[in-house]
């Protein structure tokens, strides 16, 4: 049971991953949830960012096949790999959502990243890089979570049974897109994926951030997008 007494009250981890083209960053914030209520929901813990090795809330979102270890590295690591000598400056596998997007202005860039892909054993597909590489986000940002809210009755705050994630795409992505990313995003085991478009989730944090400031009851803010997806 909660402070307030009532037992339909649960906690929730929402966790956001903006997979971006050439930067990735994570946050994260918890908070209580009552099914039953109408109300806004009490933040525990205010929206804040992951940071990464590099001391920075962001991370570059490239990977590559490390031939000697047998393993993909990824991030700033890559950039490390590369100026020690480890892996050769062309097995870096950058703009990988650009990947996804078959169209004439990628063609160039799907045709390289191909060329990368035949050298990696099994030949893998520009979704499966994907899917790697949010899983080592992922899996990283979870570490970082749970040393910042430390334990909790049930042991890491990820064993709460509400753990959401939302993934931001561009706008413009068609719907055989997202469910790609939604595919990828499940290989990475990453629990109950959701697709938000980019435009909708800065409206909402502009939105949140009026509604903490208290800031003027006139002033309105009018969101403009395509109905959520998946839709009928």
């Amino acid at each position: 049971m909660n402070r307030s007494g009532d037992s339909r009250i649960t906690k929730r981890l929402k966790i956001g991953i903006d997979f971006g083209t050439t930067f990735s960053s994570v946050s994260f914030a918890i908070h209580d949830w009552n099914p039953n209520s109408q109300q806004s929901s009490t933040i525990r813990l205010k929206p804040q960012s992951v940071q990464f090795d590099s001391g920075k809330s962001q991370v570059k979102t490239q990977i590559a096949w490390h031939a000697a270890k047998q393993d993909y590295i990824w991030g700033d690591d890559v950039d490390r790999r590369i100026r020690d000598q480890e892996i050769p400056e062309e097995d870096r596998i950058v703009l990988l959502k650009l990947g996804l997007n078959e169209v004439k202005d990628t063609e160039k860039i799907r045709r390289k990243q191909a060329d990368q892909l035949s050298r990696i054993p099994g030949q893998p597909v520009i979704a499966d890089l994907i899917s790697v590489l949010l899983a080592r986000i992922y899996n990283f940002a979870k570490i970082k979570i749970v040393k910042i809210c430390g334990a909790t009755a049930g042991g890491s705050i990820f064993d709460l049974r509400d753990v959401q994630c939302a993934i931001c795409v561009p706008a413009i992505w068609t719907p055989e897109m997202n469910q790609t990313m939604v595919t990828a995003a499940e290989k990475a085991a990453i629990p109950n994926p959701d697709i938000v478009a980019e435009s909708e989730a800065a409206a909402a944090f502009i939105m949140h951030e009026q509604e903490a400031a208290a800031t003027n009851p006139d002033q309105t803010m009018l969101q403009v997008s395509e109905p959520r997806w998946p839709h009928p």
